[in-house]
Parts: structure tokens; sequence; C-alpha cells
């Protein structure tokens, strides 16, 4: 069953008289707990498509669905209530607020979703511990080193148990030992039932999906099993 849809998707950025076509007309589908890599080279479209799948980015052309409904005739407000619910963030950056701890950090979609405290310092004590940073949660993000930022935001991405997690370059700032445990963690995401989309220019990570995606100029150059 099919969990993401794009239905002839092209997305134009307008920078005064110049218009930047990043995707032209994509339609694929991916279904319900797999685990996909969208590859390609610097300005293919990869993020610019991840970022039209997950609700981030507005389409100009085309239409997106996510389990069924579709996202692009979404309003804002209904786009954030959806991202809340149904997806999961993961980049390069890790977007972490530096001067709040752990815990808050990973907590936030929490907040947002409105759960109780209790069941707040449950969720976080169970997926900071799956993740190996349970013993860094009254830490600020700030002073932790890149690999635990990025256990971070991964917990902080799955603590509201979404079925889709999104990951743009994970592993873009990482050393080579802390790659390969972001990788093992989306595998493990992967088994237990999440669908996972990653966004990589590392040929090696992207075989690490059980199917691959490749884009040229904005288009899929070719789509296959792994």
């Amino acid at each position: 069953m099919e969990i993401i849809r794009l239905e002839a998707v092209k997305k134009v950025y307008q920078t005064g008289d110049i218009a930047c076509e990043a995707l032209r007309g994509v339609s694929l589908e991916i279904e319900m707990g797999s685990f996909v890599s969208i590859v390609g080279r610097s300005g293919s479209g990869k993020s610019t498509l991840m970022h039209v799948s997950a609700g981030l980015d507005s389409v100009t052309e085309g239409r997106v669905f996510i389990d069924g409904e579709d996202i692009s005739r979404y309003s804002e407000k209904a786009l954030c209530n959806h991202r809340n619910k149904k997806t999961g963030f993961i980049f390069q950056s890790f977007f972490l607020e530096p001067a709040y701890s752990v815990f808050d950090n990973i907590s936030m979609p929490l907040v947002i979703a409105g759960m109780s405290p209790k069941l707040r310092r449950n969720r976080v004590a169970e997926v900071s511990e799956a993740v190996g940073i349970a013993h860094k949660l009254s830490v600020p993000s700030g002073r932790l080193s890149g690999g635990e930022k990025q256990r971070v935001a991964i917990a902080r991405a799955i603590v509201h148990q979404p079925p889709i997690v999104f990951a743009d370059e994970p592993c873009g700032n990482l050393d080579s030992e802390n790659s390969g445990m972001v990788m093992d963690l989306l595998e493990q995401l992967h088994r237990m039932g999440t669908t996972v989309v990653l966004v990589t220019h590392n040929a090696e990570d992207a075989k690490r999906a059980n199917r691959m995606i490749k884009l040229r100029d904005g288009r899929v150059e070719s789509d296959e099993v792994c």
C-alpha cells in the first residue's frame, strides 16, 4: 500500500525575471514501510523533492498525496497539523535549540501535540534510550558533539511515532563512525515499520535502502530496487 504519491509535480523557484525549474513533472509512489534513498548530483532536485513530499514546500503544479490525503491543497495550519502527526525530519545541520536541554529538544513535537508532562517524560526516556542519548538529557544541546546532536535530532524525529521519517543528508556533517550509527538507526526504524525517505550524496548509504530513486535535472532518471 502506498503512503506517498506524487502526480506530475513541478516546482519553480522565481527570482526576479529568472525562473529555476527544480522539479519537472515528477510522478512516483512510495510504499508504506519501505526504505527509499533519493540520489543525484547537486542541483538535481533531491532536497526539493523531499521538501514537497513532506509538506515543507508547496508545489507549482501537480499533486502530493500522503496516506491518501492531498496535502498540496492544505492550508498552512492544516500542513502544520499534518507534519506533527505524520512526519519526522532529520537534517544535516541538526536544527536543535542550542540553549535547550536534550530533553526539551526531543520533547518539542510532544509539546506541540499537547501531550501531558508525565507521558512526555516517559516517551522521551524511551526514545532517548533507544538512540543512546539518555545519559545526556539534562545537557544543553549546544554542548554536544556532532554525533550526539544527530542522535538527539533522530530522537526528536521519532518521539511522536510518525509513520514517515524524512532524512536530508543526515550524515553530511559526521565522521564515518557516527555516519554508520545514523544509518543503523534508520535501518532499525525501517525494520520496525516506519517509512524512511533518505536524501544522500553517499553511494554506500544509498545502497542500504531497499529502493533507490535517481534524479537528474529535476526528473526521475532511474528507479531501482537495491
